[in-house]
Order: structure tokens, then C-alpha cells, then sequence
């Protein structure tokens, strides 16, 4: 394999010569080869006995050098700030691809929050069964809970559970009375009351471990925080 002396623009040559040779696998395409190298390079001297950490972070800033899509930028800079937090003493590099990572998720964030606002307008203003709307309006809050929840957004969560526990109050005090529509569209019935009930529960539950390990991680990030480890052991 490669020596500890090799930098991102020399794995990047290399790549791109192995590339143009035609070694790499014919049945992916050609835009993703290239990362799917880097990435089980970095894998590789990841879990060597010992770990070859330099070599992986190498591995894993070279993608950026191909000036990779928005979901692969963020990607890497979520596994290069995972692989110095964990394995080096360089929380604030960790810190700084994390932040960048997040920064990237924000940005996709605001491209589908026009189109999540046009659906809950869309949901609000349907006319039908009151059971089933309140069912459409809990599966598409479910659906934004878990889309903030992937991108970090913790204070965009807590609007759509405040409404997820009026969702299931108001659900609770209807009658599921028969439903005969005339419009197949709403034969909508995503699940029974109970089980609802009983998601929005978890979904909850979720929100809140998620908020707390998001605290925690923002005080292991702190600049202090491995010398007091330190110092405690």
C-alpha cells in the first residue's frame, strides 16, 4: 500500500491513473469510483492493526481535492471530524469538518424546506374524513421529525412535536366511525389510532435522546475536555 509519506494530491494521481487504466468495477459509475476508492482506502488503514490514521485521514481529504457533490463533502467532513475525535487529540480540527458537515446539511435543509411547507399547506387544506386528515397530518409530521432530526436541526423538531401531541389528543376524542370515500385517494389509512399513539410516543423518545447526545457531543468537542479526561484517569 501506500507510505506514510503520501499526501492527498499524490492519492489523487494514483487514483486517477488507476481509474484510466479500467481496473476499477465497469458496473459503477464513473463520478462514484473514485470516492468508493478513497473511502475503502481510509476504511483500510482504519481498521489495520495498528491503525494507520494518518494514511486514513490522507485518504479521506483527497476526496475534496475532486471537488466532490454537496452529499459527499458533507459526508467526508462527518467522517474525517468522526475519525479525529476518536482516534488523534485534535478536537478542534474534529470540531472544525464536524461544524462544516452541518453546515453543508443546513444548506440542503433550506433547498426541501419550501417544499415541506408547500405539503404541510397542502395537508392543512385537504378536505375529508376528520380521522383520516389528522392520520395525513401525523405521517407527514413524522416525516419532518425525522428529515430535521437527519440534518441536526434539534429547534426545528420541537414545533412538529408540540403538533404531534395535538395530532394525537385530537385523534383520540374522534369517532372511527365508517369511511365510505368516493375518491380512492382517500382511502388513505396509515395506521390504527393505537398504533399511532404509540409512534409518536417513540418518535419523542428519540427527539429527546438525540437532543441530549447533541449536548454531550458539543461538550466532548470542547478544547478542555481530554486534558480533564486526562487528568480524572
Amino acid at each position: 500500500m501506500f507510505g506514510p509519506t503520501w499526501q492527498p494530491a499524490a492519492l489523487v494521481v494514483a487514483l486517477k491513473n488507476l481509474l484510466l487504466s479500467g481496473k476499477m468495477a465497469s458496473n459503477v459509475e464513473a463520478p462514484e469510483r473514485w470516492y468508493l476508492a478513497l473511502l475503502g482506502f481510509a476504511e483500510h488503514f482504519r481498521t489495520s492493526s495498528p491503525p494507520k490514521i494518518r494514511l486514513c485521514v490522507h485518504c479521506l481529504q483527497a476526496v475534496f481535492q475532486f471537488k466532490p457533490p454537496q452529499r459527499i463533502e458533507a459526508r467526508t467532513h462527518l467522517q474525517l471530524g468522526s475519525v479525529l475525535y476518536h482516534h488523534t487529540k485534535n478536537s478542534e480540527l474534529a470540531r472544525s469538518h464536524l461544524e462544516k458537515a452541518l453546515l453543508l446539511m443546513e444548506r440542503k435543509l433550506g433547498e426541501v424546506h419550501p417544499l415541506l411547507t408547500l405539503c404541510g399547506t397542502i395537508v392543512e387544506n385537504w378536505q375529508g374524513n376528520p380521522i383520516q386528515k389528522e392520520s395525513l397530518r401525523v405521517f407527514f409530521l413524522v416525516l419532518q421529525v425525522t428529515h430535521y432530526l437527519d440534518a441536526g436541526q434539534v429547534k426545528s423538531v420541537k414545533p412538529c412535536l408540540k403538533q404531534l401531541q395535538q395530532c394525537i389528543q385530537t385523534i383520540s376524542t374522534l369517532q372511527d366511525d365508517e369511511i365510505l370515500p368516493t375518491n380512492p385517494a382517500d382511502l388513505f389509512h396509515w395506521l390504527p389510532k393505537e398504533h399511532m399513539c404509540v409512534l409518536v410516543y417513540l418518535v419523542m423518545l428519540i427527539s429527546s435522546c438525540f437532543c441530549v447526545t447533541q449536548k454531550l457531543r458539543s461538550i466532548m468537542l470542547e478544547p478542555g475536555f481530554h486534558s480533564l479526561v486526562s487528568l480524572c484517569g
